[in-house]
């Protein structure tokens, strides 16, 4: 029995969208400014060696904090509860990182926006600069082991079609792309220009390519991109993770899961239910103060 449909990406609220968008302008105005630009310069440089070690809190945080258009029904509550809470099981106990290849415990400076579009070149087509970094932050390094989205030019989420037809289209074009990597490392030779970091600081046996065909082969490339795309997440968790991770679930849903949860767990769950089916009545923008958020994000520990 295939799984019930479901959306392939979780609504975004669109009282606050607007609200957001009206006030966006002048938030932009203000920290476009050389000291803010400093601050954020210094920042990372503080905290370039940190060694970060939870991925899930912002996937808890939206659906603990996002008032409108989170779940459209009880059940699709319990399905996003129930995939936050088994993915967090997954990082508690390591998982992903010994599902990962030589993984180099790094953490470095990371740009979703890297694009073509984004890439300055000159007259000669050699690579000049990079620009917009307003999205930037410290990662993994194993994210820059995983397949370039932009091969087709718009990430999974906006393409027609949603992830499926993403990656449909997208194989061919990944695997001309790795044809040319591949060229251009036997150019470069042994010097491991294009190889991944050890974690000693050398250099892998395994080069950029590879590295790439395994995240892809593997689907460590989707684990990576659920964390990044917090209204994806629900989708690439029960489409292509959860089965992978805890067995068969014919339906592809919650209900072959809740055997795994906590008696606390259960709970909050249903505490949760209660709570959204009440939002869905009660549409508005609504500000949270840091207390009442802080209660809510515990409330689902």
């Amino acid at each position: 029995m295939p799984g019930k449909p479901r959306h392939l990406c979780a609504e975004k609220d669109d009282l606050l969208w607007q609200k957001l968008e009206e006030e966006s302008d002048e938030w932009y105005e203000s920290v476009r400014t050389a000291e803010k630009r400093r601050q954020v310069g210094n920042f990372i440089w503080q905290y370039k060696d940190a060694k970060p070690t939870l991925m899930h809190p912002v996937l808890r945080a939206q659906l603990a904090l996002q008032y409108n258009d989170v779940a459209e029904d009880d059940g699709d509550v319990c399905d996003k509860f129930v995939a936050r809470s088994l993915f967090r099981r997954l990082i508690d106990s390591h998982t992903f990182e010994s599902d990962q290849e030589c993984p180099t415990g790094d953490f470095r400076l990371f740009s979703e926006d890297l694009r073509p579009a984004n890439v300055l070149v000159d007259e000669n087509l050699k690579v000049v600069g990079v620009i917009d970094w307003e999205f930037a932050y410290m990662a993994p390094a194993e994210f820059t082991f995983d397949p370039p989205w932009w091969l087709l030019l718009l990430e999974a989420k906006d393409w027609p079609g949603g992830y499926g037809e993403w990656i449909k289209a997208y194989e061919p074009r990944f695997h001309t792309f790795l044809r040319v990597l591949e060229v251009e490392e036997k150019k470069i030779g042994t010097n491991g220009v294009l190889s991944s970091s050890d974690p000693d600081g050398g250099m892998s046996t395994l080069p950029l390519s590879q590295r790439m065909r395994m995240s892809w082969k593997e689907k460590t490339w989707l684990i990576n991109y659920a964390v990044l795309d917090s209204w994806g997440f629900d989708f690439i968790w029960w489409k292509f993770l959860d089965e992978r991770f805890y067995g068969p679930n014919e339906d592809q849903d919650h209900r072959s899961r809740l055997h795994l949860l906590s008696e606390p767990q259960t709970t909050a769950m249903c505490d949760l239910v209660a709570t959204k089916a009440h939002e869905r009545l009660d549409r508005k923008i609504f500000e949270w103060d840091e207390g009442l958020a802080f209660t809510r994000l515990r409330s689902l520990q």
